[in-house]
């Protein structure tokens, strides 16, 4: 029976007094055992009410049902995780209000949670990402996956997709064109630059792959030991490498890593360094790299060089006696400057750099070069041959010769006998350009055929390679060159003994030779003894020698025939 003393009130609703006027009293109705004039003595002899919100009391000696204050809470009633509260309303009915904390009964999946939706219970899904069995992922629809819905992922060189379901996709392979998943997306070359023994790719996110030997810190990637596969750099541009440094372009400065023991990294002091260090110059559109000195060529058309100047490499004018790193050695109380510009020139278009000479193209399409072995003299000098009896030369005019042939010009010289050049690039011991007509001119040493002509021997003036035309580019190796044709085609030819050429065999060959294996490529890089070339639909194929991992492999065998780079 329901006593006042067990009846609990809902806060914070108000509470009826316990306090029943006449006119509030229910007679027992006779289905209860009652009739309208039950006596009794105490309210225990009164039957139970059937409402909750009803009490049986004894009044004046008359059992009656009286209405339970309003807020009473049924003692009985009340259903565990219905969402709901009961209470009385004051007129004897039973009325209910939300309760969020009448939670229902969790169930056993991991994904869902019991809340109460306004008055009803209901399982509702975690939010995508909450964590669900030993490594699962909630999928946000109730479901433990393993992966978050609509994320991707490189799946080594492929991408792969989280479904709705939370599971992950097929992986999507990248192509020839794009062949490297990085941050969820396929990447392609942008721009290939090969050193002495090493390369670099950029990709058109920004990053930079590198390869090869790296024992100067070349690879700019904190000294990583000598890599037969590629590693990652910092995202730079414009690559160009000498044997031991690089530089590139990152937002108009030069940045430089690798040997910096004569001051060719720039940075004012004569220390190497493992990691690109910025350049104090502005501008800059191109940079080139020697083996101990750097230029970079700004977009106003000037050209700045720092580095070792021992053989007029800086092209500022006499060298000193002995090999010094610039900043040349300042006046006492000036101050060191680590880049200084060459002087007398305007309107370059296009810088080169090897070893220790320095090339550039005006925009006019004339030639002007500095530093040592500058083989093209304006006033080109023949070797002196021996006498039709066989004497032999002059001795004088060979000590001319052999002078000049170790000869620096500490300033920038017009090579006055090209015209209308397109392109230059220089070998070790020699030099071609390419001109405006895809005819390509070489001079300097030629007795390994490096030349392009089937008598090889060295020539001071500029000779045209034979049977080639139609060339699009050029670049040279230490003793070998190739071209890039119209066609997409490549002809090689030089020295061979790494099989660099990429013929199939390593015997030299005197006069341009075609890959017959190479077809539609778009770019060519060549290191000392090795070349790559990048097709035009993405690919990059690279042959030659292979001991300092130039090939990206884990041979060391040379290759005689292009392959492509598995990354």
């Amino acid at each position: 029976m329901r006593r006042w003393s067990a009846l609990l009130l809902v806060a914070p609703l108000a509470t009826a007094a316990i306090g029943i006027p006449t006119g509030c009293k229910i007679k027992i109705p006779a289905s209860q055992g009652g009739d309208s004039g039950m006596e009794c003595e105490t309210s225990d002899t009164c039957p139970y009410p059937e409402g909750p919100c009803l009490l049986a009391m004894c009044l004046e000696g008359e059992c009656v049902h009286v209405p339970a204050p309003e807020g009473t809470l049924p003692p009985d009633d009340q259903q565990p995780g219905d969402c709901k509260q009961l209470y009385c309303d004051g007129q004897g009915n039973v009325s209910a209000f939300p309760a969020r904390i009448d939670l229902p009964a969790e169930n056993d999946n991991p994904c869902t949670e019991a809340i109460c939706d306004v008055d009803q219970p209901r399982q509702s899904p975690k939010l995508a990402g909450a964590r669900c069995g030993d490594d699962g992922i909630c999928n946000g629809a109730g479901r433990c996956g393993v992966c978050l819905p609509k994320a991707e992922q490189c799946d080594g060189h492929a991408v792969i997709r989280c479904s709705a379901e939370g599971q992950w996709s097929e992986p999507d392979a990248c192509t020839v064109e794009k062949p490297l998943c990085s941050q969820a997306k396929c990447i392609g070359i942008t721009q290939v630059a090969t050193g002495r023994a090493h390369s670099c790719a950029s990709f058109d996110d920004g990053s930079l792959r590198c390869w090869g030997a790296n024992h100067r810190g070349q690879l700019g990637d904190g000294g990583l030991p000598e890599a037969q596969t590629p590693s990652w750099a910092a995202g730079l541009t414009g690559v160009d490498f000498g044997p031991r440094h690089a530089c590139a372009v990152k937002s108009g400065e030069p940045w430089c890593w690798g040997a910096g023991d004569f001051g060719q990294l720039g940075h004012g002091a004569y220390r190497s360094s493992n990691g690109p260090t910025a350049v104090t110059l502005s501008g800059v559109a191109e940079v080139a790299v020697g083996t101990h000195h750097s230029c970079a060529r700004t977009a106003a058309g000037e050209v700045h060089c720092w580095g070792r100047n021992d053989r007029g490499q800086l092209g500022s004018g006499t060298p000193p006696p002995t090999p010094l790193a610039t900043p040349l050695l300042p006046a006492p109380g000036s101050p060191r400057r680590t880049v200084q510009l060459v002087a007398g020139l305007a309107n370059v278009a296009a810088l080169l750099i090897d070893g220790d000479q320095t090339c550039v193209r005006r925009s006019t399409g004339a030639l002007s070069c500095w530093g040592l072995r500058p083989f093209a003299l304006p006033a080109a000098i023949e070797r002196p041959e021996p006498g039709e009896d066989g004497s032999p030369p002059d001795p004088e005019a060979v000590k001319e010769f052999e002078g000049l042939e170790k000869a620096t010009m500490a300033t920038p010289t017009a090579i006055a006998t090209l015209k209308d050049v397109k392109q230059v690039a220089c070998g070790a011991n020699h030099c071609c350009a390419r001109l405006t007509t895809g005819a390509v001119h070489c001079w300097g040493a030629g007795k390994r055929g490096q030349l392009g002509r089937s008598l090889r021997q060295d020539s001071f003036k500029p000779v045209a390679v034979e049977g080639l035309t139609g060339a699009t580019q050029i670049a040279l190796g230490a003793n070998f060159a190739c071209a890039l044709l119209s066609s997409g085609a490549v002809s090689c030819w030089g020295a061979n003994e790494h099989g660099q050429l990429g013929t199939g065999s390593e015997a030299e060959v005197g006069k341009a030779s075609p890959i017959a294996t190479l077809s539609r490529i778009a770019s060519l890089h060549l290191g000392e003894a090795f070349a790559c070339a990048r097709a035009t639909e993405g690919s990059l194929h690279c042959w030659g020698a292979a001991a300092l991992g130039q090939l990206a492999t884990k041979s060391s065998d040379a290759q005689r025939l292009p392959k492509p780079i598995a990354w």
